[in-house]
C-alpha cells in the first residue's frame, strides 16, 4: 500500500470501471480505498501505449493512435479518467478531469514535439496547420 502497510487480497474476479473496460483477474482488497490497475495488464488487455509524465498519464490505442484515457498524478498515484468516446474533450464526469482539448497544452505536456509528430500521437489534431509555441520559435530563431 502507499502508506507502507500491508493487506491481503481476499478474492479474484472481474470489474468494469466503465462498461467499455472489462478487466479480468482483478484482485479484491477490502481495506484499500483505491481501485488499483496494473499498468502492464491494462496495456496488454487494451493493446495500448501508456505514457507517463511527471503529473499526467496518457493511454493511447496503438492501432489508431487515439487517446483513450488520461490521468492526473496526486500524492504518488495516477488517477485514471477514461474517454467515453474518441474525442479529446470527452471524459468521465470528474472534478479532476484535465483540460486536454488545448493543442498547445498537449504540445507542452508531451515534450514539445513537432506538429507532425503531435498529430501522429493525437490524430484528433489532424486539422491543425500550425502550432503557436513561443519556446519552439525561439529555438528555431536561435
Amino acid at each position: 500500500m502507499a502508506n507502507e502497510s500491508q493487506t491481503m487480497a481476499t478474492a479474484i474476479g472481474q470489474a468494469s470501471p466503465i462498461p467499455s473496460l472489462p478487466l479480468d483477474s482483478v484482485l479484491y482488497v477490502p481495506n484499500s480505498p483505491f481501485n488499483l490497475i496494473a499498468v502492464s495488464r491494462l496495456a496488454k488487455l487494451l493493446k495500448c501505449a501508456v505514457l507517463f509524465l511527471d503529473d499526467h498519464v496518457f493511454i493511447q490505442e496503438r492501432s489508431t493512435g487515439w487517446i483513450i484515457g488520461t490521468g492526473r498524478e496526486s500524492n504518488g498515484l495516477y488517477y485514471l479518467i477514461l474517454a467515453k468516446s474518441r474525442g479529446l474533450t470527452s471524459c468521465l464526469p470528474s472534478t479532476t478531469c484535465p483540460v486536454t482539448d488545448s493543442p498547445d497544452l498537449l504540445h507542452k505536456r508531451l515534450g514539445r514535439p513537432s506538429l507532425s509528430k503531435l498529430q501522429k500521437m493525437v490524430p484528433g489534431l489532424s486539422h491543425l496547420s500550425a502550432l503557436e509555441c513561443e519556446s519552439c520559435q525561439h529555438a528555431i530563431d536561435w
